[in-house]
């Protein structure tokens, strides 16, 4: 394997980023086979320690499935365009659009969940928001972890927690499309986390979102959302174009 030069950036998200171009450069699909760290690290001309976390990232994303003593395999993250649409963010416009597509799409989600979600499923989606508003303040005050690390810890609970939105909104290609694009979106979330951002910025209005989905309020509901999808806007005029 020739050596491929990386992006100017936070070396985990760059690595990140290049194993995503690696795998969309190459046509793999769900089920192909990844070449292995060795491989990678002379590949990306990077140290096995910045692979090996990378990997454990793109793992916890959904990305690839680590077997061991197999190999790495690629995951079906659904929606291959527009997963390949996502690798493909450069700039801060480029990030920009593809959150202009989310803040539509999860509006349209939330006036769903409003009118169609059972009382039961309105407190699943606020169970999720506790267990990630527990895990994050588990790490907060840790100084040996890092901002960027805080999101791999909290990714699982923090995806719950949209996905069961997703679902109480009962349009299922809705809620795949709109979850396709959240699991695309979210290696690029992590170059924001790295500048000094975290979970913790946005959870007071995930807060607001969940009472507003109790009170079956979807005007106040979008307005949460769309403080959200503000914070994301903001941090991302302050990530490099690449």
């Amino acid at each position: 394997m020739t050596t491929k030069k990386l992006y100017r950036g936070p070396l985990q998200a760059d690595i990140i980023q290049a194993v995503n171009d690696y795998i969309r450069e190459h046509a793999l699909s769900s089920g192909d086979k990844l070449p292995s760290q060795s491989e990678l690290v002379e590949y990306f001309g990077v140290s096995r320690t910045s692979i090996r976390e990378a990997l454990k990232t793109l793992e916890a994303l959904g990305t690839i499935t680590v077997v061991n003593g197999v190999g790495m395999f690629v995951n079906d993250v659904g929606g291959s365009m527009v997963t390949a649409r996502v690798a493909e963010i450069r700039t801060a416009d480029d990030f920009l659009e593809i959150l202009e597509v989310r803040r539509m799409l999860e509006a349209e989600i939330l006036k769903r969940v409003v009118k169609k979600a059972s009382d039961e499923e309105i407190e699943e989606i606020a169970r999720r928001l506790t267990k990630l508003v527990e895990r994050d303040e588990e790490y907060r005050n840790d100084a040996q972890i890092s901002v960027a690390r805080r999101m791999v810890l909290t990714q699982e609970e923090d995806a719950a927690f949209h996905r069961a939105i997703h679902v109480a909104c009962h349009n299922r290609f809705l809620a795949d499309l709109t979850e396709s694009l959240s699991t695309a979106f979210r290696t690029e979330w992590l170059k924001l986390l790295e500048m000094g951002h975290t979970h913790s910025d946005a959870l007071p209005y995930h807060g607001a979102l969940v009472s507003a989905l109790k009170n079956r309020n979807v005007k106040a509901a979008i307005r949460a959302h769309e403080q959200i999808v503000d914070l994301i806007a903001e941090m991302a005029s302050f990530v490099p174009d690449r």
